[in-house]
């Protein structure tokens, strides 16, 4: 599925295409970073968005060939899971969420 991936990302023109059909295929991983990092069901959306920007940032690093295909599900949850977890220590440093 990675060969895959590769080969349909060579075949897209523009990033933006590239981006929505990672986030087609890959938007599984964000929904895991969320469980994974205990965030409540009633909380899934407004921590939506720092999940999209670790895949974001996975995509990137992948695409500079910073790590390779095969191991590109592993680190964006773990990039994911990272962004999300910055986020909660964020929102209880300003005091704005008790989570």
């Amino acid at each position: 599925m990675i060969k895959e991936i590769k080969k349909i990302i060579i075949c897209l023109k523009s990033k933006k295409n590239v981006l929505i059909f990672l986030l087609g295929r890959k938007k599984e991983l964000i929904i895991k970073g969320l469980y994974k990092v205990k965030i409540p069901k009633s909380l899934h959306q407004n921590f939506y968005s720092f999940g999209l920007e670790g895949l974001l940032v996975s995509f990137l690093i992948l695409e500079d060939d910073g790590i390779e295909a095969c191991d590109f599900d592993k680190f964006a949850l773990t990039v994911i899971k990272r962004k999300l977890i910055d986020e909660i220590r964020r929102r209880n440093k300003e005091k704005k969420c008790s989570y």
